[in-house]
């Protein structure tokens, strides 16, 4: 097996121990600056930036940004210095071929008759694309299991010849190379098992009792195993693998995997990537994440994740090909998969606006406040946050619209889709039950559930504004009069004192009372009035949602928002469009003060 070998190379960590990082007097316009591993890169496209590759390594970027030109621009170099050993080139999630027989055409026969006229061919493919390459891998590691073969009935015959009394261990038989891609593959796909028969030179795959091809296989399925045909017995000149886009064909999760299995089976070797997978580059595994810029002109460098907050880590990582497009980015909350990131990409429509879920409130904010990396990155952002009124307090919405975050007119924007108007609209449109419910109809639903559920819906909403925080501060032109540390401690005492009363007054049950006994008669009054759009901003969006989905027949929530999605735009209803315009208003306000 041809896999990395600790004789004469040496471990990573000892051989970057053996850098020498003397600079050269005459920096090249590209190239690399030193001639050991890592090795300091200097890009043509980015001069001012010396790109100094870990093991791991991930260049991120936007469709267009110029992450292939980099990835074939480092590429070519390595080729032409030799620094860095021989690169490996493998494009991610292309098609690929793959036939269930190794046999050879006759008209190349010369090339592939052979095991070394067949890895010959093979090498020499190496940097070119993975999908034109991938028959040469089975065919040579096919050979190769026979050169194994014959090389180990060789040593047998030795060994009968020299012990004929057959004393000590008989010669052992490597395990086959196409084994060895087989099991691996099965780590990643462990209801798959895949055979190949030597003498009809047939490969097999074998899944819950059913023989078939490999060519049946999927296109995720196919892109592994091509992968992995690519690493068995690699020799190790092949230093740096370079990937293009390595998420492509492949979920994220099986994405991770994958590459995360190769890496730890060939520590030795140098990982470049290029990609706006959503999690690829937060791996625990990476070293260096490298950024291009949304116009393509700048590189920024990241070493390790501890330099991110978690809130940049939710918004900045888990949205990468949004953040990296240029313009206008709205920032929801929720993840990916939150109803967030399904309804307001229906609200606005269009490229003019990327949708970035950025996680709870406080992590959307942060985002919103453009903190670390943002400015480094993408300066020419212009963020705007939107967050579901739920039960914050008047002053709390208004201290969030200060600071560039928009509330939306009711409690959730699910509670959109339970506006009478829209919800009986949708109903008539798939027109499931006999009776099509009306906006009175649902009106009435609405302010019974408000009715229904009153008295836990104003405890929420006053507890929820009954979040105390603790804190004491002196303002420094006090301490510095401060001559002893009892004369310190007494200013500290009294402002406890003082925050401890404003902290008892808030909660004392008189006030707790008369804000209970407040929000208690503004909901009697919603009631009374048999106000639906009022009780909106009242009543989770979510639950009643649910409730109202089935009334109107639909099977869940989700169905609603398909079928609004699907069938209507956001100015078929009032409602929604002026949502609309509220958001694009406040884009074109925070555009007038950049």
């Amino acid at each position: 097996m041809h896999r990395e070998k600790d004789a004469g190379f040496g471990s990573l960590k000892e051989r970057m121990e053996k850098v020498k990082r003397e600079a050269i007097r005459s920096m090249p316009k590209s190239g690399f600056l030193v001639s050991d591993l890592p090795a300091l890169y200097q890009s043509k496209r980015f001069p001012e930036v010396e790109i100094n590759f870990g093991r791991i390594n991930v260049v991120l970027g936007s469709n267009g940004a110029g992450k292939s030109s980099l990835l074939t621009e480092i590429r070519d170099n390595i080729r032409l210095s030799g620094i860095m050993g021989k690169p490996v080139y493998i494009e991610g999630g292309r098609a690929i071929e793959i036939k269930d027989n190794l046999d050879v055409d006759p008209k190349e026969y010369q090339k592939y008759h052979k095991f070394d006229s067949a890895n010959k061919t093979y090498q020499n493919k190496r940097g070119g694309k993975l999908s034109l390459r991938l028959r040469d891998a089975l065919i040579v590691l096919d050979k190769l299991d026979n050169e194994i073969r014959y090389e180990h009935s060789d040593r047998t015959l030795k060994w009968f010849e020299s012990n004929p009394a057959q004393i000590g261990s008989f010669p052992a038989r490597p395990k086959p190379p196409l084994t060895r891609l087989f099991e691996m593959f099965q780590e990643i796909f462990p209801d798959i098992g895949l055979s190949y028969d030597n003498a009809k030179r047939v490969l097999r795959a074998e899944k819950n009792g059913a023989l078939y091809g490999p060519s049946r296989l999927s296109d995720g399925e196919k892109q592994v195993f091509s992968i992995l045909a690519e690493f068995i017995e690699m020799p190790d000149e092949y230093n740096v693998v370079i990937v293009d886009e390595p998420e492509l064909n492949l979920n994220p999760g099986l994405a991770e995997q994958l590459w995360t299995l190769v890496e730890e089976s060939y520590p030795e070797k140098i990982f470049i990537y290029a990609t706006h997978s959503v999690g690829f580059a937060i791996r625990d595994t990476v070293d260096k994440v490298y950024v291009i810029s949304i116009d393509g002109k700048s590189l920024s460098e990241f070493e390790g994740m501890d330099c991110f907050s978690r809130a940049e880590l939710y918004g900045f990582f888990g949205s990468v090909p949004n953040l990296l497009s240029p313009g206008r980015v709205l920032i929801t909350e929720g993840n990916d998969k939150s109803f967030d990131a399904i309804f307001y990409p229906w609200v606005l429509g269009g490229p003019g606006v990327s949708i970035v879920p950025g996680g709870g409130c406080e992590d959307l904010c942060a985002l919103v406040a453009r903190s670390g990396i943002w400015g480094r990155v993408s300066p020419s952002l212009t963020l705007l946050g939107v967050v579901d009124s739920d039960y914050k307090s008047s002053t709390r919405l208004e201290l969030l619209r200060k600071n560039g975050v928009l509330s939306i007119p009711f409690h959730e924007a699910e509670s959109f889709l339970c506006v009478p108007e829209i919800l009986s609209r949708l109903a008539a449109h798939i027109a499931t039950q006999e009776e099509i419910p009306t906006p009175e109809s649902i009106s009435s639903w609405i302010v019974d559930y408000l009715d229904q559920n009153k008295i836990l819906i104003a405890a929420r909403r006053v507890c929820s504004d009954r979040a105390f925080s603790y804190g004491i501060s002196v303002p420094n032109k006090i301490v510095r009069k401060c001559a002893s540390f009892e004369e310190l401690w007494s200013n500290l005492a009294e402002v406890r004192r003082e925050r401890v009363d404003v902290l008892l007054e808030a909660a004392s049950e008189g006030a707790l009372r008369m804000e209970f006994e407040a929000e208690v008669s503004r909901i009697n009054s919603v009631i009374s009035e048999k106000d639906a759009l009022q009780a909106l901003m009242l009543v989770p969006g979510k639950q009643l949602l649910g409730v109202l989905a089935k009334k109107a027949g639909f099977r869940s929530p989700i169905d609603v928002m398909r079928c609004l999605s699907a069938n209507f735009s956001p100015e078929d209803f009032s409602v929604v469009e002026s949502l609309k315009e509220q958001i694009m208003s406040a884009f074109d306000a925070l555009s007038n003060t950049d």
